[in-house]
């Protein structure tokens, strides 16, 4: 690995010295010379060094001016500058570190003192910048998986019979958050929401693989039943849940009349109809633990006809705090579905998706928040 260092100093004589003592000293270093200040922050911008040793005493721009401008330009600001000088008062010493010095070297210096001053803060602006880059890499790779998520959520809203708006909050930079609608019959879907447990790249992919072996088992294997479909996911993907991981899922057939619904550890679905708000209670264990597959489900049938509304969504919307530590209630989510006039999906998206924008104010949620409404036209 090579390193660049970049000495201004108007002594031809203490330059000389110092790159001698760097050169024959460092192996892979290399010392690149400026007689001014000038012509140091033009060289700092082109040469991009790994380390500025910068004397204070010189004509027409001293040290502490050339290392404030350094400090000041976004292409430089972040390069070490180890200051050179004959000064060694406290107060002298003091200035160099406000103007932005990270150490000092006083004149006449032993090579030794040089060469383990140079090294040290060599290598660590490196190792900075190449964690630095490593993280923006990371950023990077994070964005493209946010935006492959949010491809894989529906885009027409309006299957079949079904209107559907949904919110789909990320916590981190990725969801373990999922949810789809998948039309099987000319009428008829299967409708799901899933919540995997913890947050970030993990839980993503696991509700991502979630999610493809759920199409998987309906459209290829035509089976529609929930229950199956889950036993199947549960056998299928035991081996991503090696950790102690797990999911919750709300599963349901859409029938052209009816809902046939499994709860496994999720958040209680709510129906509008005529008569009023309903909570759809009862659940199973979450999959993952291998539980269900060996144990009767139980199934929730309920009539699902034109102007009837299912409310689903994960336990972000009624677990995450604000900067007060509060969370909202259920019972306020439902205070706030019940008072929309015209219950659309997009009005109670819309009212549910207010009331968290005004709740949490700039603060980040620490949980995924998904919220789908669906209504039968």
């Amino acid at each position: 690995m090579s390193y660049t260092v970049l000495i201004i100093d108007d002594s031809p004589i203490n330059r000389m010295f110092i790159k001698t003592v760097v050169e024959d000293g460092l192996v892979g270093f290399k010392v690149i010379e400026c007689e001014n200040g000038r012509h140091g922050l033009s060289m700092a911008r082109e040469k991009n060094p790994d380390l500025i040793l910068l004397d204070i005493m010189m004509p027409e721009m001293d040290g502490y001016t050339v290392c404030g401008l350094l400090k000041n330009d976004p292409s430089t600001k972040e390069i070490p500058v180890i200051f050179l000088s004959a000064l060694s008062e406290i107060e002298d010493k003091t200035k160099g570190f406000e103007a932005g010095g990270v150490d000092y070297i006083t004149k006449p210096a032993d090579p030794r003192e040089i060469l383990a001053r140079v090294f040290a803060h060599a290598r660590l602006y490196r190792t900075q910048r190449s964690l630095l880059d490593y993280i923006n890499r990371i950023d990077q790779e994070l964005s493209i998986a946010q935006i492959v998520q949010f491809e894989l959520l529906p885009k027409n809203l309006r299957i079949n019979d079904l209107k559907m708006e949904w919110l789909y909050q990320i916590s981190n930079n990725v969801s373990g958050d999922i949810f789809g609608v998948i039309p099987y019959d000319q009428q008829d879907s299967i409708v799901y929401i899933v919540d995997v447990s913890g947050h970030g790249v993990a839980s993503a992919m696991r509700s991502t693989m979630i999610k493809q072996k759920l199409e998987s088992i309906v459209l290829s294997k035509g089976i529609t039943d929930p229950e199956i479909i889950a036993k199947n996911i549960e056998n299928e993907l035991s081996g991503i849940f090696f950790d102690g991981a797990y999911f919750t899922m709300v599963i349901a057939r859409v029938t052209q009349t009816q809902v046939e619904l499994c709860n496994f550890g999720h958040r209680e679905p709510v129906l509008i109809n005529k008569d009023g708000m309903r909570i759809i209670n009862g659940s199973d264990f979450p999959i993952g633990f291998g539980i269900i597959k060996n144990i009767p489900v139980a199934k929730t049938k309920f009539d699902f006809l034109r102007d009837d509304v299912l409310v689903l969504y994960t336990d972000g919307l009624v677990e995450t705090t604000n900067n007060n530590d509060l969370s909202i209630p259920f019972e306020k989510i439902l205070e706030i579905i019940g008072s929309v006039e015209n219950k659309t999906p997009i009005n109670i998206v819309n009212a549910i998706s207010h009331e968290l924008k005004s709740f949490l104010g700039d603060k980040q949620p620490e949980d995924d928040i998904t919220l789908l409404v669906l209504k039968r036209e």
